[in-house]
């Protein structure tokens, strides 16, 4: 799963592909769209920005991230948890306004695509087991050491087959010498 980190832009076609749907050209709006308007009053308490999101919103989510205004024109950014979300930090965003705690842009897991959703919502708890629990997280441990296993194995096979080889080249030397000769080659103890 970390493959789809790594090559992100590879993987949203891939994902989306296999939806049959097109990979959006972005997954947030840009910064300038994102302005809070001064001039409509003053900022708010966070606590208020939290009780719009959680209770009009999105009903029966909680707040999992807050990045607070800066400066006069920037919004409220807030990440939510549904309760149906797989993700451990949720995968639902608004920004609000800071005067006047209205919506700038908002997405919501509810309304996502069901590309949308493998894409932003799975991909991590598949990657770090985090969907399952303890049993799915002992699986990935068991499963991450495979890879050992198959390596020594694969050592001790090619060591077996390498002794055999030695030994066949060993007796064929042999026999090559007793035909040659009409005698058993003398034998050299080296111990």
């Amino acid at each position: 799963m970390g493959v789809l980190f790594v090559f992100y832009n590879f993987s949203s076609h891939a994902v989306y592909g296999l939806f049959l749907q097109k990979a959006p050209a972005q997954l947030y709006p840009d910064r300038e769209s994102l302005k809070s308007r001064p001039g409509a009053g003053s900022p708010f308490p966070l606590a208020e920005y939290v009780r719009t999101a959680e209770r009009e919103l999105f009903p029966g989510a909680s707040v999992t991230y807050i990045d607070p205004p800066l400066g006069p024109e920037d919004t409220v950014k807030m990440c939510l948890k549904l309760p149906e979300s797989p993700h451990s930090w949720g995968r639902s965003f608004v920004f609000l306004d800071q005067y006047s705690r209205g919506v700038v842009w908002m997405r919501s897991e509810r309304q996502m695509s069901r590309a949308d959703s493998l894409r932003l919502s799975w991909i991590l708890p598949l990657h770090d087991g985090s969907y399952g629990g303890v049993p799915v997280r002992a699986l990935y441990v068991i499963v991450g050491f495979v890879p050992l296993l198959l390596m020594v194995t694969g050592l001790v096979i090619w060591q077996q087959h390498r002794r055999a080889a030695l030994v066949t080249a060993s007796r064929s030397r042999a026999v090559s010498a007793i035909t040659r000769s009409g005698r058993p080659p003398a034998h050299t103890n080296t111990r």
